[in-house]
């Protein structure tokens, strides 16, 4: 969906695996920051903030990722 230009669905996808306990903990994230990604293509600057943030914290595995 989000490679097809259908941002806002792909962003609701991601945001589905990041909440899917069932889900290994890793791809969560993984998908946590594609749907942060997903929030900065969407201009949505309070939401790529809020979602950057947890990610961005010391010992997360997307650190460098999130804060760069």
């Amino acid at each position: 969906m989000a490679a097809g230009r259908d941002a806002k669905a792909g962003l609701k996808t991601y945001d589905d695996i990041a909440a899917d306990a069932s889900v290994d903990a890793s791809l969560r994230d993984a998908a946590r920051l594609r749907a942060m990604y997903l929030a900065a293509d969407l201009g949505d600057a309070a939401d790529f903030a809020r979602r950057a943030e947890p990610l961005a914290a010391d010992g997360q595995p997307f650190r460098s990722s999130a804060r760069g």
